[in-house]
């Protein structure tokens, strides 16, 4: 079986993922990206983040794939100031550990009735609270990341380094990267997770690797025995996994809430790209304020609001449009993503997110909506890809200019790892295309997962 997907990366420097306080130089001013455990904030804290983003950022605040936020447009020396803001809002627990709280959970768990285990926001805190006490844990890639999953699979389907899967209501499963290895009682699941990222730190380096992640240890054998070797020891309780795991994924992508209502008294809505005006952010907070306190924020780049009466969330679904969010599954901007582009990032070839918009107001006067079926769809500036699903999808990737096919975008079905681009015949408009509503082409190389599962042989 293979053991590392084709051209994982050899990592030679320093991990260099932009964070609260490492901040990012681009093309139109330095970016922060604040970590957000289990996508939980505060509605005191979605304030602090929108007063941050307008007094000191470009007035937006955006989502990435993992749920955390990002703040453009920042000059280098307000990076202070910004750190003083979210600390004094709860957002900043621990300089040494702020990259490494990659905490991904299910976003409806406790709202919906799916699932097994229930609301997993206290088990969300506690482990953000257990990473930061642990010392060794800040040696972790900012990539790193921990998964939480309810028993329905959707976090899973983000391929998490290391996670636990409710099996019942009193026992998790854990895999790492895309393999089950051990059950465990739920009461063991925060310590167990921190005990096999340190093992993964600790084995890693013993053989001299410099992977970041447990997906790109170009030889995991001996790497994940030494991983599930610490979890036995330190869980006797433990037990194998036995017949067919819960976590094989079974979904083709991420499931996240669909927009709209969600259970009893909740209400999920993406954002367009993921993005949204601080004005739209302090509007979520106050109607937040009076429902549960909270704003979650999710790897959909959506948020979901719970604890509402029934004439809030028919009032916030009425405004909510107005507001830039999607309210609806027929929605043709539901699952379309795209990079930063120009002017913001230098190396793109176009200004993407001008053309998806520029697409999706095509799409609406010609009456199109979105098949459910449909892939989702990322458009990328340039073959870096960044932001793209780590799930099967369609992508338009823009082709430089000097390039002597004169059409801006190449286009090809992708399954999270490459896209080869391969330019559409005439006639097409290529993101119009993408994005139109007409069934999902599904070749059956994209129903596979984008990295490989670890040897057979690494499982207890």
């Amino acid at each position: 079986m293979s053991t590392t997907p084709p051209g994982s990366p050899v990592r030679v420097g320093g991990d260099r993922c932009p964070g609260a306080l490492r901040l990012h130089e681009a093309a139109d001013g330095y970016l922060a990206r604040i970590r957000v455990p289990g996508g939980l904030l505060t509605s005191d804290q979605v304030i602090a983040l929108a007063d941050a983003a307008s007094t000191l950022g470009d007035g937006q605040l955006s989502l990435t794939a993992r749920g955390n936020l990002e703040i453009r447009g920042l000059d280098a020396a307000d990076g202070d100031r910004l750190s003083r803001l979210l600390d004094s809002a709860g957002l900043l627990p621990s300089a040494t550990h702020e990259r490494i709280r990659n905490i991904v959970a299910s976003p409806a768990a406790g709202l919906d009735g799916s699932g097994v285990s229930g609301s997993l926001v206290d088990a969300v805190r506690a482990l953000d609270r257990l990473l930061c006490d642990t010392a060794r844990a800040a040696d972790l890639s900012g990539r790193f990341l921990f998964g939480l999953d309810d028993g329905r699979g959707d976090v899973l389907a983000l391929q998490p380094d290391v996670a636990a899967q409710w099996v019942s209501t009193d026992h998790v499963e854990v895999s790492l990267g895309r393999t089950p290895v051990l059950v465990l009682p739920a009461e063991a699941m925060l310590a167990a997770l921190t005990v096999a990222a340190v093992a993964f730190l600790n084995a890693r380096d013993a053989v001299r690797e410099t992977a970041w992640r447990i997906t790109e240890l170009v030889n995991p054998t001996a790497t994940v025995a030494a991983i599930v070797g610490a979890l036995r020891a330190s869980f006797p309780q433990a037990r194998p996994v036995t017949g067919s795991p819960v976590s094989a994924p079974v979904e083709t992508h991420p499931v996240t809430p669909a927009p709209g209502p969600l259970g009893a008294d909740a209400v999920a809505l993406p954002l367009l790209l993921g993005t949204a005006p601080a004005t739209t952010w302090l509007t979520l907070a106050s109607i937040a304020a009076s429902a549960d306190g909270l704003v979650r924020t999710t790897p959909g780049r959506s948020v979901v609001i719970a604890g509402l009466t029934a004439d809030a969330r028919r009032e916030l679904l009425d405004q909510a449009g107005e507001l830039g969010l999607i309210t609806h599954a027929g929605d043709p901007a539901l699952g379309v993503s795209a990079c930063t582009g120009l002017p913001g990032c230098a190396s793109s070839a176009r200004d993407v997110r001008g053309d998806v918009l520029d697409a999706l107001a095509t799409v609406v006067r010609d009456g199109h909506t979105r098949a459910p079926a449909r892939l989702p769809v990322h458009v990328s500036g340039c073959e870096r890809r960044c932001g793209h699903p780590r799930s099967p999808h369609r992508e338009a990737v823009a082709i430089p200019a000097e390039h002597p096919d004169a059409r801006p975008y190449a286009t090809t079905p992708a399954d999270g790892d490459s896209a080869a681009g391969a330019p559409l015949g005439d006639g097409h408009d290529v993101l119009v295309d993408l994005i139109g509503a007409r069934p999902a082409e599904h070749p059956r190389h994209l129903d596979r997962p984008d990295s490989p599962e670890l040897p057979q042989g690494t499982q207890p």
